[in-house]
């Protein structure tokens, strides 16, 4: 209000000058226009919402205007309103611009124009002006339009006939001006080119214009002058001039705008000229409209704060607040978009991308982590946070640093070793020649180190752990560790003993260092030599000569032998008791001498410094291996309390004591101190057990423990004197100690042996390396001799693939129980098994391929050990004891958390005790080192009856009534080979096989966990369980009940690929989804089931075979009953009742009957605690001891309101009597870790956790500097230790053993985890190079034609030779293939001309292997021989080329083919081919193709060329060749020679020939020496079939060869004429020799047996594929298809049969084709009725014509005589064979007379008389030619043909054939 009372208003400065505020609008009242104005309507007020209560006004009036077309017009009005508006008040001011002519407007026309435009606004308010309104049009006839649109009407133009002017439409279009008639005509009717055209623009009142008049409301146009109308111009009219003007552009571009390029530019150029300046407009509009809103809102703004100046502070507060909601929506919103772009990119991308495998995915995941770790690395150490800085150094690093610490080393010489092994044969040899028995390498030093400080440390190859003494004073100690330091071999470890005794000096004087009275002692052991043995070293008193005997038992293996069998044996018990003892109290722990002595004479003069104060100390006893600690007792004469007890196992040999004579019993005093690192032994003594035990007096003979205590017990009181530290003399100055002991001992059996530790080596189950003595003399064999054995190649270990095991019919499978079985060897009592497999019940065939009666074990591999001086002996040879254990399956008790801790210290459940059902004793005699024996199958009797013995050289196996068949591959091996086979196997095995369980080791138990249900549905979605949350199931509980858990689709791309769904027949299609960062327990996907159990272990899949076998067994019943199938459908598993589980877990003991204690890994105790619920099938009993654990690493994982962690505990849980078959090992290589201060299973977990290991952490160090972090740099460890076993006690010699001394128990600890992880570095570096040198490339080893594979002992490579081919023929062309001839690649008409003119042969070579996809589809790979694929020979010219005739390659035999090296014996699903093909001209004449192993195909060869056994084949194959109708033929042979050269040559194959042609010969030299073979050989006379039963191979002993036919039992004969030897005939210039004439004869004639065999099968399969091609036809023989095909002039079949007859009649189908041909079979029918007639017929003719007396018969008889000598042969047997044959033709002759007789019925009475019987049947004697028909008269000639035609026909009753 007060800004409109001002007499001028406010105004406004800005860029453009000043502007006034916006004035109030004044209300406009108008008249609405309405189209057909029903009626009138009253004025409207424009003010806000005017037009929407207008609007809906009308819509309650129901008026018959549409709504929405009302205010649509409104808004138009209304816009045109304002607009005009705004053109007024433009006109007010300052004068405009006239935009039709571009000039400024007079002011007559402004005035003109502006009362237009008043009018035109009165008209619009009144509502009288129509308003223009623009309607939508339909898609379809948008472009039609548009072309409408464009036109213009006004095209004037001049008749030439009639002189008028005629108005036209018109269109300019491209450079056109197109006429058409009307606006709607779709075709123009004039199309002018305005090239060449001149055009002007005129307006009325122009001067110089043409006569033309203008029509009238068009006063401009624009003429155009075209060269097609030189009558008249046409004219453009229009009424503005704006357009005018325009068109007349548009002609004169059309000159220049030929091209529509040229259009293109031209309108891109004006577009971006006109877009420019309109743009420059609207930006300049919007900069002013811009600033005016601001200004215009900065003042409205002010006002308001000026005037609400108490709500300004709460507005703007509000307003903020609005702004920040306003940010928040829109920033939700933005992120919601992008949320949603990124997951349908993600979605389109899982689309695309593809599948990848488990390993792509680990090795991602592993570079991702590496790539993250190496980011945080570099981050913490640009910030000086990092804790494994350049000081610290990784325990590899540790290790090779080395440390110098106490050390002794006691080892056994290589001949001692062996003398405790051998027998007194071997030991006699031994001593006159021992360089047989030593070998070249050596696994240790041997030497005897006195304790001293030794510098211990592991080589920079890990593969030694070297020691050497070190003289601090050298001015180069330090070379000392490499060079002159001991050693000994990591993989030669077999066990490290904790807190072990003190090390001795040699002559066991009682001396205590002072260096080494702190800390803990350690041992290291090396393999076993042998048990209650030893040597022993005497001096002779006389001669004065060291001696070593032999004490002990006799058997040195007997104790090891018994202990794995679990078998009964002896047992020495040895109690010790202190009665007594006087500990001095006195200072004596001082580390110097000075210090002594300094305290000394303090005490001299105060009386008070030396005083010492009152101590704790404890006894520590060490014996038998085992140590005891006392508890801590005070004062001088201290009783210690406690008995102690130990017993070790003997031999019942009554010498076996004599080996424990020398065992000491060591007694140590150890003072206590609060700080273990400060506990220190002050007095020490030790005492030896034949001492103790023996007589009072002091004797140096020792009297052995074997005389004392074998008869009675013994108990004995002795008084051990104690010293203290050696000081230099000092301690002697010190008062004495001693302590009185009792010992007890006696000898016993033990009630339970089965229950006693014993080593995993035993069972099977450790490093089987370790386990006996390194020395390979030890395995020496007589029967070798001294030339042929090999002490670095020796064989002490047997080799067993089982590959499967087939059960009898007499034995069949239990429907109503499941047994698991597994193979189970044994030798000297050391056992070794495969992997239990269940039986599959008879139901399972419904759903898998499974039989009942056969297990596939796959070539599961086994390495037993050979116990040394097994092959010592002549007449007894090592023997294994194989058997076939079963073990019922039953169900296993499932325990929740709070049931496993309830059931601590109860027994377990009755473990079901495995039962053996077979059982043989396999011998090894007659196997060589490395030469498997493969597909031995080894018969094995039930257990009821006497065990079946068979030995695997030769197959012999005793009588066995209904076996068990387990076929197995056998070979010897040697120790290396074993450790490298095992370990590199066990690298990617899941189940174990291949790894060692040790002691100490960390391995999986296999559990199964019942599924249940979740109980809450939060639990549901973390599972990822399919489908919805039921709460009536969750409301049942967690108890198992039966239900089964469906599984999920497979999410990501290796669960895809590993589930196998690729293979199904119709796949899935694959959808990734990304699995929650918060699943718990997520559910299993689903998985195609495996084929057999096998196959499912090895693929880690979940559930339990068994349990999923008999749910698809129900499934499948239910759903549909299907009959027993061989193929069967791949299955998908959806569901599961059961996991199978690996619970992590360490091994602490090992039992002879198969069972181990685990103690449980608290990680999986702690994951179980906070999942109480679930069950688990835990075997065994439970032991749980509980321990307050107040550690750092406990604190930190505590988890979140757990309260006090002060009063946590933690539990050890440790699982008794568990399967030693359910603990699968992770570690290729280790060796157990025993402590002596244990002496079961219940002592070790006794200990408290926090001293197995330590907590350090390098990311919780806060202080790098900190004394506690620099003593703890040397990583973390945990080590787990179980009871020294009874086989690894006192009684057990070692190799070596190096005791090491450590300053506490940390460090010892320490070590033993850098020397556990350097072993298993050590054995994967080995696995490493071994891999690299497989991977060598295949031309670096120049010895071998080509490598191309992995070597391995049945690799090598097959040479071909290719002597000969016949009767190779060029295809044949006609009319119907030429054009398929012309149109293959490199033919033409001259090539195939020229090919059919001349033979030029020459053969292509080339091998290939064919392997499956894993689709399951085959593919072909060729294999490369120097640098090519194919190899060619060259041209021989010739239909029948001999490449063995040239002379180049006379001493090959042929041409020479030769195949890279490859192992045709790799898998099953590989196999190796080879072809070669003949080609003349790029025409190929045939091929053969050979698969090298031989199949069963009929069309492939049947031998194995490459069988090492018969390394030589000499072959005639037929050729194949495909013309061009797509039929195959069978034309031309070839003979080719094969021999398999393996890489490593055996022994007995060093003698033979190394070429082909050589064995040719080889295999001929025996032949030559035949009587039969002495005269020379022409070519063959003839050829017979007849039954044959000899063997398939007859040797040419009587001029002839026979081979037997396996189709039809029968052989084929040739037989030859001899012909003297005539060098005359010979065409060469020098004829050969008598025998080499004889030579090439004979092998001439041993090729020719097999060339007539191919020649029979080749026309045999020609044969075939006719008789297939004209079964489809109505002719039932040949003779009516020939008669068809004459008759029908069908000369392709005429053709057809002509060449089938002309290549030959296979002899097998002789008879039947010339029956056929020959319309005998027709005839037969029509004349007898039948051919089964025939023959009857036949005989009755003989028989008859035999009693007639006819000229021809007498005629016949006598050239019988003539015919007899048309052979002349000495062997009687070929005589035989013609003589029959002659009278076969004979018959014939005789009934053909008969047959064709003219005599009178009369002359048959005699015939008929003789026989009574006869003449009721035949009363007209037989038959009688027909009517019509012409008999045969007989001359020598029938007879000869008879003759002739018997020779090429095979019959198998010749006396009754015709």
């Amino acid at each position: 209000q007060p800004l409109r009372r001002c007499a001028q208003p406010a105004m406004i400065r800005t860029e453009l000058g000043p502007v006034d505020l916006r004035r109030p609008r004044d209300h406009q009242v108008i008249k609405l226009h309405r189209e057909r104005q029903p009626k009138a309507d009253g004025p409207t007020t424009i003010q806000g919402k005017w037009l929407a209560q207008t609007s809906s006004k009308k819509k309650n009036e129901a008026s018959d205007i549409d709504n929405t077309q009302f205010y649509r017009m409104g808004v138009m009005q209304a816009m045109m309103i304002a607009s005009t508006k705004m053109e007024l008040q433009d006109l007010s001011g300052k004068p405009t611009i006239d935009p039709e002519t571009g000039m400024l407007r007079t002011p007559e026309k402004t005035q003109k124009y502006k009362k237009r435009l008043e009018e035109k606004l009165q008209s619009l308010q009144k509502g009288t002006v129509p308003v223009p309104m623009r309607r939508l049009s339909i898609l379809q006839n948008v472009g039609a339009q548009s072309d409408f649109a464009a036109r213009h009407q006004g095209l004037l133009k001049r008749g030439h006939k009639v002189g008028g002017l005629t108005t036209r439409w018109f269109a300019l279009d491209g450079g056109k001006l197109k006429e058409y008639s009307t606006k709607m005509s779709m075709k123009p009717k004039h199309v002018y080119d305005l090239k060449d055209v001149e055009s002007r623009y005129e307006f009325t009142g122009m001067k110089g214009i043409s006569d033309d008049k203008f029509p009238e409301h068009w006063p401009h146009r624009v003429k155009v002058q075209l060269r097609d109308r030189p009558h008249g111009p046409l004219y453009l009219a229009t009424q503005d001039a704006r357009v005018a003007k325009s068109w007349e552009r548009a002609v004169k571009m059309s000159k220049y705008l030929q091209s529509a390029s040229d259009r293109e530019a031209l309108a891109f150029v004006v577009g971006r000229l006109a877009g420019s300046v309109m743009n420059k407009g609207w930006q300049a509009l919007f900069a002013y409209f811009k600033e005016m809103r601001e200004t215009k809102q900065l003042v409205k703004n002010l006002a308001m704060r000026l005037m609400r100046v108490d709500l300004s502070r709460g507005w703007t507060k509000a307003r903020l607040v609005y702004l920040q909601n306003i940010e928040s929506e829109k920033l939700r919103g933005e992120q919601k978009e992008w949320a949603a772009k990124f997951l349908k990119e993600k979605l389109e991308r899982i689309n695309t991308q593809t599948v990848r495998s488990p390993k792509q995915v680990r090795h991602s995941i592993i570079s991702q982590v590496q790539t993250k770790f190496r980011h945080y690395r570099q981050e913490k150490i640009f910030d000086r946070a990092y804790p494994l800085g350049s000081a610290v150094a990784t325990r590899l690093q540790q290790s090779q640093a080395g440390t110098t610490m106490g050390a002794a080393f006691v080892s056994v010489t290589r001949d001692d070793a062996l003398h405790l092994v051998l027998n007194d044969d071997s030991r006699m040899l031994l001593q006159t020649r021992p360089s047989i028995f030593h070998g070249r390498k050596s696994t240790y030093s041997e030497v005897n180190v006195p304790p001293c400080q030794l510098s211990v440390n592991v080589s920079e190859s890990f593969a030694m752990l070297s020691f050497s003494e070190l003289d601090e004073e050298a001015e180069h100690s330090h070379l000392a560790k490499e060079g002159w330091a001991h050693f000994v071999n990591l993989d030669q470890i077999s066990s490290v003993v904790l807190h072990s005794a003190r090390a001795r000096s040699e002559d066991d004087r009682p001396t205590l260092d002072p260096a080494m009275c702190r800390g803990v002692w350690f041992t290291i052991n090396g393999p076993r030599v042998c048990w209650c043995r030893q040597l022993r070293t005497t001096l002779d008193s006389k001669t004065k000569e060291v001696r070593k005997d032999l004490v002990g038992a006799t058997n040195p293996l007997v104790v090891g032998s018994a202990l794995a069998k679990g078998e009964r044996l002896r047992w020495l018990k040895v109690a010790v008791q202190v009665r007594s003892s006087v500990i001095p109290k006195t200072v004596i722990n001082l580390e110097e001498e000075e210090q002594f002595f300094e305290g000394a004479e303090d005490s001299e003069e105060t009386g008070t410094k030396g005083n010492p104060k009152e101590r704790h100390v404890c006894l520590v006893l060490n014996l038998l291996g085992r140590t005891f600690r006392s508890e801590n007792v005070t004062g001088e004469s201290p009783v210690f309390p406690g008995r102690h007890e130990v017993e070790v196992p003997i031999s019942y040999d009554e010498q076996a004591l004599a080996a424990l004579d020398e065992s000491l019993l060591g007694v140590e005093i150890v003072e206590w101190s609060e700080d273990p690192q400060k506990c220190s032994t002050i007095f020490a003594g030790g005492l030896k057990l034949w001492k103790i035990f023996g007589p009072e007096e002091e004797r140096e003979e020792i009297v052995s423990l074997a005389q004392t205590l074998n008869t009675s017990a013994g108990r004995v009181t002795k008084l051990l004197p104690l010293v203290p530290p050696s000081m230099g003399g000092a301690e002697q100055m010190l008062p004495a100690a001693r302590i009185e002991l009792e010992v007890t001992a006696r000898v016993q059996e033990a009630t339970d042996p089965s229950r006693k530790c014993i080593s995993p080596e035993l069972n099977g189950r450790g490093p089987p390396t370790t386990l006996f003595s390194t020395h390979r003399g030890a395995w020496f064999d007589p029967k070798l001799g001294e030339a042929k054995f090999l002490a670095d190649r020796v064989a002490n270990f047997i080799e067993l693939s089982v590959m499967d095991l087939v059960l009898p019919e007499t034995d069949p499978a239990d429907p109503s129980s499941l047994f698991k079985y597994h193979v189970l060897v044994t030798c000297n009592g050391v056992h070794a098994s495969t992997m239990p497999l269940y039986r599959a019940k008879d139901a399972w065939h419904q759903v898998l391929p499974v039989d009942s009666h056969r297990l596939d074990f796959q070539g599961t591999k086994m390495f037993l050990p050979l116990p040394p001086g097994a092959w010592c002996a002549h007449d007894v040879r090592p023997e294994i004891d194989m058997q076939i254990v079963r073990c019922a399956q039953s169900e296993d008790r499932t325990l929740t958390f709070h049931e496993l801790i309830n059931q601590n210290g109860k027994p377990g459940p009755t473990p079901i005790l495995a039962e053996r059902v077979y059982h043989a004793t396999v011998l090894l005699q007659g196997l060589v080192v490395d030469e498997p024996k493969e597909g031995a199958r080894v018969f094995l009797s039930k257990a009821t009856a006497q065990k079946a013995v068979v030995s695997l050289a030769n197959g012999e196996c005793s009588q066995v009534d209904f076996p068990a068949t387990l076929r197995i591959n056998a070979a010897l091996r040697d120790r290396d080979y074993v450790r490298l086979n095992a370990a590199g196997r066990g690298a990617s095995n899941p189940l174990g096989h291949g790894l060692v369980l040790c002691i100490g080791d960390k391995a999986m138990l296999r559990v199964e966990e019942p599924l249940s249900y979740p109980q809450t549905e939060l639990e549901f979605r973390r599972r990822c369980l399919p489908g919805a949350f039921d709460s009536n199931l969750a409301a049942k509980g967690a108890a198992p009940s039966g239900w089964s858990s469906p599984l999920r689709d497979p999410s990501l791309s290796h669960e895809y690929s590993d589930s196998g769904f690729e293979k199904l027949p119709e796949a899935p299609a694959f959808k990734q989804r990304n699995l929650p960062t918060n699943g718990e327990d997520v559910v299993p996907y689903k998985f195609v089931l495996p084929p057999c159990e096998l196959d499912f272990l090895r693929s880690s899949r979940p559930g339990v075979f068994w349990r999923i076998a008999d749910r698809m067994v129900d499934k499948h019943k239910k759903e549909q009953p299907i009959a027993p199938q061989t193929r069967h459908p791949l299955i998908v598993v959806d569901e599961l009742s059961h996991l199978l589980k690996h619970v992590p877990c360490t091994l602490l003991a090992v039992y002879a009957n198969d069972t181990c204690d685990v103690e449980v890994a608290p990680a999986f105790i702690e994951e179980w605690e906070r999942h109480p619920d679930r069950h688990y099938t835990m075997p065994g009993s439970v032991v749980i001891k509980k321990f307050q654990d107040t550690s750092v690493g406990a604190m930190r994982s505590a988890p979140t309101g757990t309260g006090d962690v002060s009063e946590r505990y933690r539990l050890r849980v440790v699982l008794r009597e568990v399967p030693i078959g359910a603990v699968i090992s992770v570690q290729p290589a280790s060796f157990n870790i025993y402590d002596a201060s244990f002496g079961s299973v219940e002592d070790a977990i006794r200990l408290p956790p926090g001293k197995l290991g330590n907590d350090f952490n390098p990311r919780g160090v806060v202080d790098f500097d900190d004394e506690n972090f620099k003593a703890a740099r040397r990583g973390g460890y945990a080590v787990h230790a179980g009871p020294v076993p009874s086989d690894a006690g006192a009684t057990c010699l070692y190799e070596w053993s190096l005791h090491l001394h450590a300053d506490s128990e940390d460090e010892m600890y320490q070590f033993v985890t850098a020397l556990r992880q350097s072993v298993r570095l050590d054995l994967h570096q080995q696995l490493l190079r071994l891999d690299d040198w497989k991977r060598k490339s295949a031309l670096s080893n120049t010895t071998m034609p080509y490598r191309s594979c992995l070597m391995t002992s049945s690799t090598g490579h097959l040479e071909v030779v290719l002597v000969e081919a016949r009767h190779l023929k060029p295809p044949k062309v006609t009319k119907n293939n030429m054009d398929v001839w012309l149109q293959k690649p490199g033919q033409s008409a001259t090539t195939l001309v020229y090919s059919l003119i001349e033979l030029s042969p020459k053969a292509v070579f080339k091998i290939f292997r064919v392997v499956k996809n894993q689709d399951g589809k085959e593919r072909e790979e060729e294999l490369i021989y120097r640098g090519s694929k194919a190899q060619t020979s060259p041209d021989v010219s010739g239909a029948s080329p001999n490449w063995a005739s040239v002379k180049e390659l006379e001493t090959s035999g042929g041409w020479v083919f030769k195949s890279p090296a490859f192992d045709p014996h790799t898998s099953d699903e590989e196999r190796y081919y080879f072809k070669i093909e003949f080609f003349n001209k790029k025409v190929s004449l045939g091929q053969v193709c050979l698969d090298v192993c031989g199949t069963a195909d009929e069309n492939r060869h049947t031998v194995d060329l490459c069988s090492v056994e018969e390394p030589f084949h000499n072959l005639w194959v037929p050729l194949f060749k495909e013309d061009p109708e797509g039929t195959g033929l069978f034309l031309g042979k070839a003979h080719i020679m094969t021999f398999w050269v393996p890489q490593q040559e055996l022994a007995k194959n060093k003698h033979l020939p190394k070429k082909a042609l050589d064995w040719r010969r080889h295999q001929l030299k025996p032949k030559l020496a035949l009587s039969s073979m002495r005269e020379h050989l022409d070519e063959c006379s003839g050829v017979q079939a007849r039954p044959e039963e000899s063997s398939p191979f007859v040797s040419l002993v009587d001029g002839s060869h026979s081979r037997k036919d396996e189709e039809d039992n029968h052989s084929l004969e040739v037989h030859v004429q001899k012909r003297s030897y005539n060098p005359n005939l010979c065409r060469e210039r020098v004829p050969p020799t008598r025998s080499e004439a004889y030579a090439v004869h004979i092998e001439s004639m041993d090729s020719g047996i097999p060339y007539l065999e191919c020649c029979d099968a080749q026309d045999l399969k020609r044969w075939r594929v006719f008789e297939n091609s004209f079964e489809a036809t109505d002719c039932n023989s040949l003779a009516v298809l020939r008669s068809n095909a004459i008759r029908g002039k069908d000369l392709d079949t005429i053709s057809k049969l002509d060449d089938m007859f002309r290549l030959g009649v296979p002899r097998h189908s002789r008879k039947n084709i010339w029956c056929q041909i020959t319309s005998a079979e027709d005839t037969a029918v029509r004349l007898l009725g039948g051919t089964s007639l025939f023959r009857s017929k036949y005989e009755e003719l003989v028989q008859f014509g035999r009693q007639v007396h006819h000229e021809a018969i007498r005629q016949l008889s006598e050239d019988l005589v003539g015919a007899s000598a048309w052979e002349h042969v000495d062997n009687a047997n070929l005589m035989d064979v013609h003589l029959d044959r002659i009278s076969r033709a004979q018959d014939i002759c005789v009934a053909l007379i008969t047959y064709s007789r003219n005599e009178p019925d009369v002359v048959l009475k005699d015939y008929m008389k003789k026989d009574s019987k006869s003449a009721d049947k035949t009363l007209q004697g037989p038959m009688r030619p027909l009517a019509g028909t012409v008999g045969v008269a007989y001359c020598e000639g029938l007879l000869v043909l008879a003759f002739y035609l018997l020779l090429a026909i095979g019959l198998q009753e010749p006396k009754q054939e015709p």
